[in-house]
């Protein structure tokens, strides 16, 4: 059994790490529904003011800080809580609550996330066809950005399935390690479908020369 202070603090990373994944690609794909439904939209409609941005950016960073909070207040509060799980690869709380905020954050961000996706999916394919607003390259970073939210939706179908199969099925030994690491490894898929677009990629090489857009669409994603 691990230091209890370093199996409680795996404990807050593994509670909030499903929880800001989820938010960061939600608050993604909010940005690319604002940036798609404001093309071609009259002078000053949809413009997105640095307080929209604020929000966007801090979002995430709040639900991982509350989150890590809540396990550190039940952890302290409980201490027998704290200890490794079955597979004794992880620390978590020996309660469903934490597990069922998690859970309550992560569905309720995938719903609206759900939502957004389809209001741009909708948007783009009725102005895409008969308007000139999307040509050449656009076209091409536009069927990028489907893509990627296309994934970002099949991904919490397959966390939702191998939940109910841990849950349900109870299994043991080698299987239950396995259903643990899938599990784990989803959040990171979720992440590195978001983090790997060209146009972060570029404000991390900070040393090259940056190229202006003449629209929000210009820039590959």
């Amino acid at each position: 059994m691990p230091h209890f202070s370093i199996c409680l603090l795996q404990a807050m990373l593994v509670y909030a790490a499903p929880a800001v994944t989820v938010t960061a690609g939600l608050c993604f794909i909010i940005e690319m529904w604002r940036i798609v439904s404001r093309v071609g939209a009259s002078s000053g409609r949809g413009t997105v003011s640095f307080r929209d941005y604020g929000i966007l950016i801090a979002a995430p960073y709040v639900v991982h800080l509350t989150i890590c909070i809540e396990v550190l207040v039940l952890g302290l509060k409980h201490p027998k809580w704290v200890t490794r799980d079955k597979t004794y690869m992880f620390c978590h709380l020996d309660s469903a609550l934490p597990a069922y905020i998690t859970g309550t954050v992560v569905i309720c961000a995938i719903v609206i996330a759900m939502v957004f996706v389809a209001s741009t999916a909708i948007h783009i394919r009725k102005h895409m066809a008969a308007s000139r607003l999307f040509q050449g390259q656009q076209v091409a970073n536009i069927q990028k950005m489907v893509v990627r939210f296309g994934i970002f939706t099949i991904l919490p179908v397959f966390g939702l399935a191998l939940s109910v199969a841990q849950v349900s099925a109870r299994p043991r030994g080698v299987a239950d390690g396995i259903l643990t690491i899938a599990i784990g490894t989803l959040p990171a898929g979720a992440a590195l479908i978001f983090g790997t677009q060209s146009d972060i990629m570029r404000v991390w090489r900070f040393w090259r020369k940056r190229t202006t857009s003449k629209s929000p669409l210009d820039t590959p994603k």
